[in-house]
């Protein structure tokens, strides 16, 4: 209890100069309290609304998006969903949720953080100014000094600027700790608003709208397989026909020739419209080729086992060409007025088979101009991506760099700043404590000469009184001496 009590003596005796850098840390203090709880009373809100959202539902189920429909929340739900259909692989939701924040948050969080350093800053600022009006008050009262009450009295002003300048540093201090504290608070609540919008974003919504290699792939291999079913479908088919309706016409043949050469030329017509079928097939891969160029080896593949079954349709045409010339040649003997007409047709078929092949010849050129073009894309890609990972090394190892120098040198500028402080108190205490040690030197060989005067003052007394006393003794032995 009497701690506190001279505790609070102390705090009262203080200067003016004291209060007015304690009202300071106050008004610090009070300020980064009130910017606190504006930025936790900002971010309490926001979760809020974000809680309260709405899921959206899909064929029962919840799918996890929700619906905001307004405020600050909405803007930056919209520019993530933004950046994920652009294709954006790594987008920065922080720096997205940071720039649709209100800016005055971003600059209370900035002040309270600079407060605690404020409030260190404004006690350290009072106890060198009590410091230094105490030492020029300590110089003043040593001169002309002539009792020790004198001393005390004048004494009062260095005490209370030394008590100034060590209280403004505990309420420095003090204010510091409190305004810490409450920071780790806010920033407790900041994170968690954040850890909670960020992992919606990021897996949540990025897996709904984001435009990546791996759903673009997912897409081309649908329009792939679904292009390929129907053009084998559509092949089958057109063969299976082709086939049925040249068997008929062939064994028509044997009863009329002209109706034979008629469906053979219908036969050669629905060839053509495969052949036309295949070229706008080959022609619609170009714009998921151009997309995704890596899979166009696989593209080539499929090309070369279709050349392969064109090759081996063609073939067995031959065949048939070669069998229904022969069947000609049968008839030749048998129709020799039709022999001229039966040589045309027989002409006629192999510039048709001849043509064939030249188309066929096309579609392989074409198709190796593909695959050459891909190949010369593919190097060129690779070479930029080693590119881009090397600059990402150099600016990586960069950044390390700095960081490290960044370290050091706030290590050194502490080491530096805490030495100095460190010296600079040392002296001054030093400096304190030698001219206080002459002042009280000064004070006991003043009061041992003054007791030494007291002594030589006493002295003088008692003799002067021993000299009045035989005086006095002596003439009352001359007056007894004049009687008698």
């Amino acid at each position: 209890m009497e701690i506190i009590n001279k505790a609070i003596k102390s705090f009262i005796d203080q200067g003016i100069i004291g209060f007015a850098f304690i009202a300071g840390i106050a008004a610090v203090l009070a300020a980064g309290i009130i910017f606190g709880k504006r930025i936790n009373k900002k971010y309490a809100d926001l979760l809020a609304q974000f809680t309260k959202s709405e899921q959206i539902e899909n064929n029962g189920e919840l799918t996890g998006e929700r619906i905001i429909n307004s405020g600050e929340l909405k803007d930056i739900v919209e520019d993530f969903k933004s950046s994920a259909r652009r294709g954006t692989d790594n987008i920065n939701t922080e720096v997205i949720i940071q720039k649709r924040i209100d800016r005055k948050i971003s600059d209370y969080e900035r002040w309270i953080r600079l407060f605690p350093a404020i409030s260190t800053a404004l006690g350290l600022l009072g106890t060198f100014f009590g410091l230094t009006l105490a030492i020029a008050d300590t110089k003043a009262v040593l001169g002309g000094i002539d009792s020790m009450a004198q001393f005390s009295d004048k004494m009062a002003g260095p005490f209370s600027n030394m008590a100034t300048a060590f209280w403004t540093s505990v309420c420095g201090v003090i204010g510091s700790l409190i305004l810490n504290s409450f920071n780790v608070k806010v920033e407790n609540n900041k994170e968690n608003f954040y850890d909670i919008l960020e992992d919606y974003l990021d897996n949540t919504l990025y897996s709904m709208y984001a435009k990546n290699f791996t759903s673009q792939f997912e897409e081309f291999n649908s329009i792939i397989k679904t292009t390929m079913i129907d053009l084998t479908k559509e092949m089958r088919g057109l063969f299976q026909d082709g086939v049925k309706e040249l068997v008929s016409k062939i064994n028509q043949n044997t009863l009329d020739l002209t109706e034979s050469m008629n469906g053979l030329a219908d036969y050669t017509k629905d060839l053509d419209r495969l052949t036309k079928s295949l070229n706008k097939s080959v022609n619609n891969f170009k714009d998921p080729v151009d997309k995704f160029k890596s899979s166009i080896y696989e593209f080539s593949s499929m090309a070369d086992d279709l050349s392969g079954a064109m090759k081996e349709s063609i073939n067995k045409f031959s065949v048939k060409v070669d069998s229904l010339d022969s069947n000609l040649s049968n008839l030749y003997d048998c129709v020799d007025s039709n022999k001229v007409e039966i040589a045309a047709i027989g002409n006629t078929l192999k510039v048709e088979s001849q043509h064939l092949n030249n188309t066929y010849m096309k579609v392989l050129e074409m198709i190796q101009r593909f695959s050459d073009v891909q190949s010369s894309t593919s190097d060129e890609l690779k070479y930029q991506v080693v590119n881009l990972n090397r600059g990402y090394e150099n600016f990586d190892k960069g950044l390390i760099q700095f960081v490290s120098n960044l370290e050091l040198l706030q290590d050194k500028i502490s080491g530096g700043i805490s030495s100095t402080l460190q010296s600079e108190m040392t002296n001054l205490t030093d400096n304190i404590v030698e001219k206080l040690g002459i002042s009280m030197k000064e004070v006991v060989s003043a009061t041992e000469q003054l007791t030494k005067n007291s002594i030589d003052i006493g002295q003088l007394i008692k003799q002067t009184n021993d000299f009045y006393v035989a005086t006095i003794n002596t003439n009352k032995h001359e007056v007894a001496t004049d009687e008698n």
